[in-house]
């Protein structure tokens, strides 16, 4: 009820995309979102919270015990048990804001702006009075830092002092601090030993059980020799493979000697490392430090961190720079270890209005006491810019007299661990077992102001976050969802290769059309009376029989994906489904009022001698009373129509309430009328029709070999006639229009894995006087595409174009369609038409770009992004459409560069951010 109401409340639709994919018994639905949607527990509304912090007091339990939420003057402590109630008295200062809260030694440390207070459970056990402010506080256990508003940095640990635990302050050396942070290494990177001698120490563990495996070594060598012989000498190989301390490569090798559960062992065991613990700090003048917990000793000096360079370099010479004047601002750094046992260091930062990644690699250098690693950028989508308006006085985070921490880390929700980053547009930041690092939006429900983890009996491995609306939710991640993919998913395991999908918007169900294979020992055979029928085949057992497909259409619930009892449908075993679709026809007896229905077209191929037939068979979908002891049989299909045509029926789609159907080398336009099929209109087109696209009155067809050809239905008049169509010859894949305000393209895919946008464009002198389409636009994708569908963009409330009133205040030109895309290969892409202003300015970045950043391999983009032609062309490429995947490289590069290239342009870079940005936002639909 809690997550019902929430979605009703807000302005955002539940749209996902669902795909046939696999074959055979890899066959399944797969259903695709592009944020995280969570599953809504409860709803608390508590306004003004700026953070939060859920704290164990219980070592024995891994529950939460206690929600503090810190307000501008107050704090509130909230216990978590069976309900949220609040705890009024305890230990905790409830009279001034809170700035930190944490477990250190067994203990909870409640840092204010001028106390640091040690408690267990909520029992005081020691308050520490300051005469400075503080500005911010992080605690690693068993260690602590402190910053003051000076920049002073003072070090926080427990000290036993006459049996009784007491809080200690300790200066440092330390001064004009910007940002700090407290991190335990446990992968071993962070070591000042030389990558040689670890590799030393490992090796004894690598000869394990090494007499037994002599033989296998021996033949190693020997193919090594040959190598040799090919490729070069192999030492040259395993020559840099040494000097790198990388743990999975001696697992690797290890793996292969090792025979015996016992002899793995130990190789296990050497991957641990004793843990240590750091402090990770920024200067005013853009330095970043990491020092040594507890002895305060400097292991890592960058001094350009805060123009985001690409790789975080250790400086020899620890003089801070002179001078901070028109360095960008950290705002805040964080240092996490992901993946197995934490075992990936990663370095997050928020400089001025940028959110970078950088991901940490061993690197030996010469200097002895520094760490022999370094950093890394990692490439990603992340854009959390705020756009500046003004007269918001909405509650913001840095509104607040203490700078709220946006990088929220945790290590168990759901399974999962990362990073949660709060803001106007929150991101969930996964690193899962295959190593790669994913981003997944949580847009649905706006702006974020603090996040926390959960783990309660009645919230098992959760969360807590602060909406927009001041609402504290109680949420858990959706299990169902596989969040190791570009995009949230899940599949639905058919066993069957499915073609095609329908949603019925009446009974909110699922019609999906399916295909088995079966080996067919019968061959068709036409007799003299123009008879059909079959004949075995006498061949002996080791004959290999044809293989048929069988087809059948089946319902599926919505929420579950279970199938519908007695809803199958069957078809011949020589009937191919060739279409199917979801259409809302008018009919006679029902007026002007449109009724959903499915509609399949089907042809029955039976060898050479026997001509092509098909079907057009329209279903409808009845709510019946469900048996008692079949819950989910409430519905079933009632076939309305079902009669043979005189071909093959290769596409069927829906046009002002009429069926508009491809049979033979004709287009035909039907209305339904009494549960029968008639006549209205129809055209003779060219060789093969095998996609049609409609909008409005507006037909647009494939031929196989014949390009693209535009119509026009006049319902008044029943009859099709020819605007325009392109006269050159493409294998066509698939067409689509694109809807860019007023104007209309049509797009189309061809067998060279190319994107063509053509134009309708009569007052152009190459037109022919309307009668030729224009090519405006191509690219080359580097797949073949075979599906399109479009959706209106989310516009600046939020919303979906089309779905709310507030579209009808839009201007004609802010009026676009996102066209979506996917490929044979498992791919998914978009194209999104752009504002003229927006247009040039990216246009020039994206030239810019080609030179500017190096390029995986060395392969050129604007080469590989041209598009194909087959054989010699008398036309010239036209280089009108951006690759956005090259213009987030832009996010990558250092501050200087990115103003430098901005300045190339004129532009700025926070301008180009901002377009960046708008594109990103316009197409969160999903």
């Amino acid at each position: 009820q809690e997550e019902r109401r929430w979605q009703e409340g807000n302005n955002h639709h539940d749209l996902e995309i669902i795909s046939c994919s696999g074959y055979g018994k890899n066959g399944a639905l797969s259903i695709f979102q592009n944020s995280i949607r969570p599953m809504i527990n409860s709803t608390f509304d508590l306004p003004t919270v700026y953070n939060m912090w859920t704290i164990h007091t219980d070592s024995t339990s891994n529950m939460h015990s206690y929600l503090i939420l810190a307000k501008a003057d107050s704090t509130l402590v909230l216990q978590t048990g069976e309900d949220i109630t609040e705890v009024e008295e305890s230990g905790f200062s409830t009279t001034e804001t809170t700035l930190y809260v944490g477990n250190i030694q067994g203990y909870v440390v409640q840092v204010c702006p001028m106390s640091i207070i040690l408690l267990q459970d909520t029992t005081i056990l020691h308050r520490l009075e300051l005469s400075e402010t503080i500005s911010s506080a992080s605690v690693c256990d068993p260690y602590g830092v402190v910053m003051l508003m000076s920049g002073v940095v003072k070090l926080l640990g427990v000290v036993t002092r006459d049996r009784k635990p007491q809080l200690l302050l300790t200066d440092t050396s330390s001064t004009h601090i910007v940002c700090i942070t407290t991190y335990t290494d446990e992968s071993g990177m962070f070591s000042t030993e030389p990558l040689e001698d670890v590799v030393e120490e490992a090796a004894p563990a690598a000869s394990v059980n090494e007499t037994e495996e002599l033989p296998k070594d021996t033949e190693m060598e020997e193919d090594l020799d040959e190598d040799a012989l090919l490729y070069g000498d192999s030492d040259i190989l395993f020559e840099g493979f040494k000097s790198k301390r990388k743990p999975f490569h001696e697992e690797k090798t290890n793996k292969s000697k090792a025979t015996k559960p016992e002899d793995r062992g130990p190789l296990m065991v050497a991957q641990f490392h004793n843990p240590t613990h750091w402090c990770i700090l920024t200067r005013d003048d853009g330095v970043l430090e990491i020092r040594a917990l507890p002895s305060w000793n400097i292991h890592y000096f960058c001094k350009n961190f805060a123009m985001s360079p690409k790789v975080l370099n250790d400086s020899e010479d620890h003089h801070p720079s002179v001078g901070s004047e028109g360095i960008p601002g950290v705002k805040e750094i964080c240092v996490v270890g992901l993946g197995w046992q934490r075992q990936r260091p990663y370095l997050l930062t928020l400089i001025d209005d940028d959110f970078f990644i950088y991901s940490a690699f061993p690197y030996n250098c010469t200097s002895k006491n520094s760490l022999k690693m370094r950093f890394a950028k990692i490439q990603h989508e992340v854009l959390i810019k705020k756009k500046k308006t003004r007269g918001n006085k909405l509650l913001d985070m840095d509104a607040h007299p203490h700078y709220t921490p946006k990088i929220q880390h945790f290590s168990n929700i759901a399974g999962y661990s990362g990073i949660f980053l709060c803001g106007d547009l929150p991101y969930w930041l996964f690193l899962t077992t295959h190593g790669a690092l994913r981003t997944h939006p949580m847009y649905l429900d706006g702006k974020v102001t603090c996040f926390a983890p959960f783990h309660n009996v009645n919230c098992e491995h959760g969360f807590l976050y602060f909406s927009s609306t001041d609402e504290l939710r109680v949420c858990t991640l959706p299990t169902t969802l596989s969040y190791d993919n570009h995009w949230p998913a899940k599949k639905v395991p058919l066993r069957s290769t499915p073609h095609f999908v329908a949603y019925h918007h009446d009974t909110k169900t699922y019609a999906v059309c399916t295909s088995t294979p079966s080996l067919n020992p019968m061959r068709p055979a036409m007799q003299n009376n123009m008879d059909k029928e079959e004949a075995p085949i006498e061949e002996d057992d080791n004959f290999p029989y044809p293989s048929l497909n069988w087809y059948s259409i089946t319902l599926y619930t919505r929420d579950g994906w279970e199938v519908i009892p007695d809803s199958r449908i069957d078809f011949h075993k020589y009937e191919r489904v060739t279409c199917m679709k979801f259409m809302e026809l008018s009919g006679e007896q029902m007026g002007e009022q449109k009724k959903g229905y499915v509609v399949a077209g089907t042809m029955s191929s039976m060898g050479e001698e026997v001509s092509a037939r098909g079907k057009i068979m329209v279903f409808d979908v009845m709510e019946v009373v469900p048996d008692p002891e079949k819950p989910l049989s409430g519905f079933k299909f009632k076939c309305l129509y079902d009669k043979e045509q005189k071909g093959p029926v290769t596409e069927i789609d829906c046009i002002l309430g009429h069926i508009i159907s491809a049979i033979g080398q004709k287009i035909y336009v039907w209305s339904f009328l009494n549960n029968d099929l008639v006549g209205v209109a129809f055209i003779d087109t060219q060789i093969y029709i095998h996609s049609i696209s409609v909008i409005k009155n507006f037909v647009l067809y494939a031929d196989i070999t014949k390009s693209i050809s535009l119509l026009t239905f006049d319902k008044e008049c029943k009859t099709l006639s020819v605007i325009s169509r392109d006269y050159e010859p493409m294998e066509v894949y698939r067409c689509e229009y694109v809807v860019d305000g007023t104007n209309l393209g049509f797009m189309v895919s061809d067998s060279n894995c190319n994107l063509v946008i053509y134009s309708y464009q009569p007052e152009a002198v190459e037109s022919q006087g309307g009668m030729k389409l224009i090519r405006k636009s191509d690219i080359n994708i580097g797949a073949h595409v075979n599906t399109f569908f479009r959706t209106g963009i989310r516009i600046h409330d939020g919303t979906i174009l089309g779905t709310t009133a507030s579209s009808a205040l839009l201007h004609p030109s802010e009026k676009r369609h996102v066209t979506w895309f996917a490929t044979l290969d498992g791919a998914l892409g978009s194209f999104l038409p752009l504002s003229e202003k927006k247009y040039r300015r990216l246009f020039m970045l994206h030239n810019k770009l080609v030179t500017a950043v190096p390029h995986v391999a060395g392969l050129n983009p604007k080469k590989f992004r041209t598009a194909k032609m087959p054989g010699r062309w008398l036309m010239n490429p036209h280089r009108n459409i951006l690759d956005y995947q090259l213009l987030t490289n832009f996010l990558t590069l250092s501050h200087t560069e990115r103003r430098e290239l901005a300045k190339q342009i004129g532009t700025t870079p926070s301008q180009i951010v901002d377009d960046l940005m708008s594109i990103q936002k316009a197409m969160m639909i999903f």
